[in-house]
């Protein structure tokens, strides 16, 4: 993550802060996981790679289905 950061390659940041954020999600600890994709969100924006996009906001809309159904199901 450092040397990515180092190098500022935002799309490599943004997928580590994916891959992170995914162990959170299946940790179901929906409020780090929300955080840390809308980190890589912001991230994603920067590398203007639209794929990368879709998928971060996919994931961001996974912890919020996540974290419904667990509410009240």
């Amino acid at each position: 993550l450092k040397n990515a950061e180092d190098r500022r390659n935002f799309e490599l940041v943004g997928d580590i802060l994916k891959d992170l954020g995914r162990v959170y999600l299946e940790k179901e600890e929906w409020t780090k996981a929300a955080k840390i994709f809308n980190g890589a969100y912001a991230l994603v924006l920067k590398s203007s790679n639209q794929r990368s996009l879709q998928i971060t906001l996919a994931l961001m809309a996974e912890v919020e289905r996540r974290f419904l159904e667990k509410v009240f199901h």
